[in-house]
């Protein structure tokens, strides 16, 4: 059975070593990585590809003559991989100003699509190490340039990274033992997550997975929490602060989950939603996706019973599943599986307020049934929309906004964060925040326009607006209130909205495609702009929400 046989190779990967490609899915990726380097990576790169192709990637690596001058390419790649070791060169203060020169030269030439590995010298102590690794994350940061930070990998023993005894035959002061957890993390976690879009939630199962031992049939006092087991809450914990949604699913009755909760063996606060009780698990994560409104393709489910396992994946095809035998087995999953992670780290300050505004959708879907008409279900809502322009402290919000949205996006741009700070100090370029609040919670900023005036009209780059916003009827308000408001200030004539139908945003399609028969305007696949004039614009009406602008 090809699902089975899925299940075990993903599990393979993450809990021991791949010794060969395989081939999981019907589309293999092809991505060619440039590897600027004065050490030899290459001796690993063929596991890096095996790990790799668990995501369906097919990697030609290409390799630089070992140069510590880093000789920038003139040919284009889909990665810039810098790897460097650290001790061909004196780590000062000149050497920091020289990287950094060197990132925004591989910016100009290939775009945001970098990484340098983290500084490790054997002859340092940790604690000097992990200075160096601080600088050096900082000015990634900076510069919008992913940082592998596999320093924290061995921090705990160093000696284990090194091989000094046998670099001048190697060609590289990396152990062979080094190499395959590099190997591992790079072709699971980083490359995959640099090309796809991070998961947006796990759902755990309960019984022999988050504790040993199963509550309907054991009591709640026979229940244990091994040390790998509070790991594994403590993990879940980062996740959640990190913006994860982290939900439950078991065949369990209410009694006996209240009693997990009440007893403290897991915290309830880290878990939304929970879902109990004695239906097919596919159909209780129906549920789940529906509550927290992320697609089947961003979901992981980890469960220990492969019956249950092969059961949700058989029946929502699209969904990520592991197959859990032991915490160990959990551990490593959290640790390995593939784009659980973000790597640009864009320190997205809204990511905490993500499980509490889905809580609070809750509130709203009880608030509506009070409500016949849903013109004064929305006015209860007493929604205030603040808009915020050309701000350099949203810098980050709007980095992430416009790496990360994928519904409710209009023309797919990706702005890096160089072409977000050129678009902030330009006097031709607009970017628009927007934040959303009603009286059960405050969303935060959950949307970004890019304008730019051109002549007499207003060309709008990209939209992109958190789907926590949506439902609640202010589209019009977000996408056209700003719109508006340059185009009066600047006296412009016309509107030039850019789009294009992308693999997930059906949401922004659809209400584009509404725009168009305000204006009884055809729309066709192929359509790449709408065209309005500003003298028109009022016919798009923004209803139920108090606008401000700051």
């Amino acid at each position: 059975m090809q699902i089975t046989k899925e299940i075990n190779l993903v599990n393979k990967a993450i809990n021991s070593n791949l010794e060969t490609k395989v081939k999981l899915g019907s589309k293999t990726k092809k991505i060619s990585i440039y590897f600027l380097r004065n050490d030899a990576i290459d001796l690993f790169t063929n596991k890096i590809e095996n790990y790799l192709s668990i995501s369906n990637y097919n990697a030609k690596f290409i390799f630089s003559d070992y140069n510590d001058s880093l000789k920038i390419p003139n040919k284009k790649y889909d990665l810039i991989f810098i790897w460097l070791d650290y001790t061909r060169y004196k780590i000062n203060k000149n050497f920091f100003t020289w990287i950094r020169n060197k990132f925004k030269e591989l910016k100009k030439k290939h775009g945001p699509k970098i990484v340098i590995n983290s500084i490790l010298l054997p002859k340092k102590n940790k604690s000097i190490n992990y200075n160096l690794n601080k600088k050096l994350d900082k000015i990634t940061k900076d510069e919008g340039i992913i940082f592998y930070n596999y320093f924290d990998t061995f921090k705990i023993d160093l000696k284990k990274f090194w091989d000094i005894n046998r670099s001048k035959v190697l060609g590289t002061k990396i152990s062979f033992f080094a190499q395959d957890i590099l190997a591992k993390e790079i072709g699971l976690k980083l490359i995959p997550s640099i090309f796809e879009q991070k998961l947006k939630a796990i759902i755990f199962d309960l019984d022999n997975t988050l504790y040993n031992g199963i509550v309907g049939e054991d009591g709640v006092e026979k229940i244990k929490l091994t040390k790998e087991h509070k790991i594994i809450e403590s993990n879940i914990k980062n996740f959640v602060k990190n913006g994860m949604i982290v939900s439950i699913c078991t065949k369990n009755n209410s009694k006996d989950l209240n009693l997990i909760f009440k007893k403290k063996i897991l915290n309830k606060k880290l878990f939304f939603p929970v879902e109990n009780g004695w239906n097919r698990k596919s159909e209780m994560i129906q549920n789940i996706q529906k509550k927290i409104k992320v697609s089947f393709k961003n979901i992981l489910f980890i469960d220990d019973n492969i019956n249950e396992v092969l059961e949700v994946k058989t029946n929502l095809k699209e969904i990520k599943v592991f197959h859990t035998q032991s915490p160990a087995d959990t551990l490593n999953c959290l640790k390995f599986y593939p784009n659980l992670y973000d790597f640009y780290n864009s320190r997205d300050s809204i990511a905490e307020k993500r499980v509490a505004d889905l809580k609070s959708e809750e509130k709203r879907e009880k608030l509506k049934i009070n409500f016949s008409n849903e013109y004064e279900y929305l006015k209860k809502l007493k929604m205030i929309t603040e808009f915020q322009v050309n701000s350099m402290k949203m810098l980050e919000r709007v980095f992430s906004l416009s790496n990360k949205v994928n519904q409710f996006i209009f023309d797919y741009k990706r702005f890096d964060k160089e072409k977000i700070k050129k678009y902030l100090i330009s006097k031709k370029k607009f970017i628009i925040t927007y934040s959303l609040k009603d009286f059960i919670s405050d969303s935060g900023n959950i949307g970004v326009t890019f304008a730019t005036i051109y002549k007499d009209d207003l060309y709008i780059d990209d939209i992109c607006i958190s789907c926590r916003a949506l439902g609640r009827e202010i589209e019009n308000t977000l996408v056209f209130e700003p719109i508006k408001r340059i185009c009066r200030k600047n006296n412009l004539k016309n509107v030039v909205i850019k789009f294009k139908v992308g693999e997930k945003n059906e949401p922004a399609i659809n209400y584009i495609k509404s725009i168009f028969k305000i204006y009884n305007k055809k729309f066709h696949t192929n359509t790449k702009k709408l065209d309005i004039k500003v003298d028109e614009l009022n016919k798009i009406k923004s209803l139920y929400t108090k606008v401000k602008f700051n």
